[in-house]
């Protein structure tokens, strides 16, 4: 069944390591874009929930914060940025060399230094609260995949319901294109007649063959044949499992094309405005697919 790409859900939650609030929200977007914020200590899990992401939803936007409220407290250590040592080192022996001082460099020069030595946190000691901040993920997006899914059955009731409007219209299009080419080749046919008894020059073998062009021009057999075939293959579309949205947008660009040929072809005020009826519910329809995943 057809599933929204919008919808919003959250979760809160008390661990061991705290308390997590998480948000979701999804929007419409042509391809999957994700956007997490975590708070910094568990920054290191973005990866895991952007892959987690990827199992519940194939096509959208996805916005997913998640906030912790903790008095968890770390363990400290201290470590040395090695790189930016020797940049200072490299950059004293500059000064040494060019200023010709004398000494060597000795490790009471380097105390004070900014950012030399840094106090992290061990995050490794958060590792086994990880799961079960997946676990939480995988039960936000399960909430979340109900509010599509619910919001889903109401896209595919009104597409199936314009859908079979636009199968009355193309009925009637069918029972009207007969009446519609006679009715064609009787005004060709009474021209022609008026054409003859004014005593003009008429090759007639060429002139019938132009009717029977022209009738050939106006025959929508075709594009009526295609388009019931474009409504079955939309019926069945709605029946499985996303992602459709895309393929459900394809198709109604060729039923546009078909109904604006027939509309084209078509010289009669009665196909006419079914025509004009069909590409009404085309619009609408396609508005919906927007918002399919």
């Amino acid at each position: 069944m057809i599933k929204s790409m919008t919808g919003i859900a959250t979760l809160e939650k008390e661990l061991p390591l705290g308390k997590i609030n998480l948000e979701i929200r999804t929007l419409n977007s042509r391809y999957l874009e994700t956007n997490i914020r975590l708070p910094k200590r568990i920054f290191a899990l973005e990866e895991r929930i952007r892959k987690v992401i990827r199992t519940y939803i194939s096509r959208g936007r996805v916005d997913l914060v998640m906030k912790l409220d903790s008095n968890f407290a770390l363990e400290m250590k201290l470590e040395p940025d090695l790189k930016l040592a020797r940049d200072y080192i490299n950059a004293m022996n500059i000064l040494k060399k060019e200023l010709k001082l004398k000494g060597n460099l000795r490790i009471e020069h380097f105390i004070g230094l900014n950012d030399l030595i840094k106090a992290k946190e061990n995050d490794k000691e958060l590792e086994p609260y990880y799961n079960d901040i997946i676990f939480l993920v995988e039960e936000l997006l399960k909430s979340i995949n109900k509010m599509r899914e619910k919001e889903g059955e109401y896209l595919a009731s009104d597409i199936i319901k314009r859908v079979g409007k636009i199968e009355e219209d193309l009925k009637e299009i069918e029972k009207r294109k007969d009446d519609m080419i006679k009715g064609y080749q009787k005004r060709l046919e009474k021209r022609v007649k008026e054409l003859l008894t004014n005593d003009l020059e008429v090759d007639k073998m060429r002139l019938y063959m132009e009717i029977a062009f022209l009738a050939e021009r106006s025959d929508i057999n075709e594009e009526i044949v295609r388009m019931y075939s474009h409504i079955s293959q939309l019926k069945d579309m709605i029946k499985k499992a996303p992602p459709i949205g895309r393929n459900m947008d394809f198709l109604v660009q060729e039923m546009n094309r078909e109904i604006n040929t027939i509309g084209a072809k078509a010289s009669d005020v009665i196909i006419t405005k079914k025509v004009v009826e069909i590409k009404g519910e085309l619009e609408k329809i396609r508005e919906q697919i927007q918002n399919i995943e």
